[in-house]
């Protein structure tokens, strides 16, 4: 019951900055995962224009899936640090979380990137972002063999080695156990765009400097094997000559595997363009969702944590990665029964287990491996992508029980324990948010909790039915509903899904859940 505990005290470590003289040096036998270095670069909407004030609206009106990361990041209304995930933009350094966009009210696509990054790879992550606003690859990102360095071309090489010297201030729980400069990530190119001169000539000039610039900063880094994530310029549909220059990157002959276009016109939310069209006349409305303009992406907190995600989606695919099943050729005696807990689904053993493994692989390397380096490095690789598993489903599970429990809703926090308590029942985090609920319901006398979750199994039942088919007697059933459950969190809701889809003939009926405030 205490393994949680135990494995937040060995994870803990608070976060300050010290010199380059407080450096570790490397151990004979690394004990952790190697830290995984991305550089992140651009322009304006590389700095980051998505409001944080949206996720308000988000929490209860996004896609299910996205949701569900909302409140499992934002609670007790804060935006919650993302574990593992460090970040230096101009002269901070810190722990990646809402706050590092062109100001502390904003994001860019760090947030999703870094938060993705922390749910699929083991290990510290440390994002370096060096991005302004009008600036262009033709002058101040020029790479050396373009004609440069640029002013932010150096900027970029100088935080990168300065981070290479300095790995404790960046990341406090370094312990020297290596580092990789895994990626950049690249989302710029307006200003480009609209260069009278390279626009003549297709940009052919934007993609050779493009193609110098992921090599350039290989061999400024020493690091050869790093990947090249170029973001799409705009939303349109259909490839604009720039996006071909761009495109044309990523295809060109030793590129194909270390170098990805990533599209984002899908991304783009229906909700922010509807909005926008009458943003002068409805400004709070607008509020909710949107704050700046279309060459901004619209301020929206939503698009700019999607293009983050796609970013390192793009990143994994060249990328090798773990799976339960390719990971088994890796494991030994250590790792073997954390692997065995968790392909049986049985988490609360792989809870336990995962908690001594950190212990030991912290204080007994050297028994356990002998001074091997390779040996426990891979080990370390394959404990991080263990426990990354184990609590990931974890704390999205908890997250979804918190959700209900602050709405009130009765019904779907039954049906979440249903799904989650079997798994997670006897972990102590997961215990703190369930345990009186599954008490509550294992107490067949209850008779107020039972009426409780009939009225919310009615009520998902006619918004069920009018996400169908809306008909004026569906209509009316909700109504009707509304009026006799006026003091039900159910009751309230289906009043307000009542008026607004009274209001708006061509309105869909949302999911039931985002009714509830």
């Amino acid at each position: 019951m205490k393994s949680l505990a135990l494995l937040t005290l060995l994870c803990a470590t608070p976060l300050s900055p010290s010199s380059g003289a407080d450096r570790i040096d490397p151990p004979a036998t690394p004990r952790a995962p190697k830290l995984k270095i991305y550089l992140l670069a651009g322009q304006s909407n590389m700095e980051g224009k998505g409001h944080v004030r949206h996720i308000t609206w988000l929490k209860d009106n996004a896609r299910a899936d996205e949701r569900k990361i909302f409140h499992r990041v934002h609670r007790g209304g804060k935006f919650h640090d993302i574990k593992r995930v460090y970040i230096r933009y101009k002269n901070r350094i810190g722990k990646l979380n809402v706050g590092w966009g062109t100001n502390r009210d904003l994001i860019g696509p760090e947030y999703g990137f870094g938060l993705t990054m922390a749910e699929e790879v083991g290990g510290p992550i440390l994002l370096l972002k060096v991005s302004e606003g009008g600036k262009t690859l033709k002058t101040e990102f020029l790479p050396p063999s373009s004609g440069g360095p640029g002013r932010l071309y150096k900027e970029l090489v100088d935080m990168a080695k300065d981070a290479k010297s300095n790995l404790k201030k960046y990341v406090p729980s370094y312990g020297g156990q290596g580092y990789r400069f895994e990626g950049l990530v690249w989302f710029q190119g307006f200003n480009d765009n609209i260069d009278k001169e390279q626009k003549a000539e297709g940009f052919a000039s934007y993609a050779s400097r493009l193609h110098d610039l992921i090599h350039d900063l290989r061999s400024d880094l020493d690091a050869p094997d790093m990947k090249m994530v170029i973001g799409q310029l705009g939303f349109n549909k259909s490839p604009t000559p720039f996006n071909k220059a761009q495109m044309s990157v990523a295809s060109r002959k030793g590129n194909t595997s270390s170098v990805r276009y990533v599209p984002i016109a899908d991304l783009a939310d229906a909700e922010v363009l509807k909005r926008y069209k009458t943003w002068k006349q409805n400004p709070d409305e607008w509020g909710e969702v949107g704050s700046d303009r279309p060459y901004h992406y619209y301020g929206s907190f939503l698009h700019f944590f999607r293009f983050g995600r796609a970013f390192a989606h793009g990143m994994l695919e060249m990328t090798p990665r773990f799976t339960m099943a390719s990971i088994r050729k890796m494991l030994d005696k250590q790792t073997a029964p954390l692997h065995r807990a968790l392909a049986a689904k049985k988490y609360v053993e792989a809870h336990t287990l995962c908690a001594q493994l950190k212990e030991r692989l912290a204080e007994d390397a050297e028994e356990l491996y002998g001074g091997d380096a390779k040996k426990l490095e891979t080990a370390n690789e394959v404990f991080a992508f263990l426990e990354s598993a184990l609590h990931g489903d974890l704390d999205d599970a908890i997250a979804t029980l918190r959700e209900h429990d602050a709405k009130g809703d009765v019904y779907r926090i039954e049906r979440a324990l249903e799904a989650s308590a079997k798994k997670y029942a006897g972990i102590d985090e997961y215990d703190e948010v369930a345990e009186s609920w599954v008490e509550r319901f294992a107490d067949r006398s209850d008779r107020t909790l039972r009426e409780q979750v009939r009225v919310g199994k009615t009520y998902y039942g006619l918004i069920d039915k009018l996400r169908k088919k809306r008909t004026k007697g569906r209509l009316k059933a909700l109504e009707k509903f509304a009026t006799k459950h006026a003091d039900s969190v159910y009751g309230k809701a289906a009043g307000v899904a009542f008026e607004q889809l009274s209001a708006d003939e061509a309105a869909r009926a949302r999911d039931g859940g985002s009714y509830l405030k």
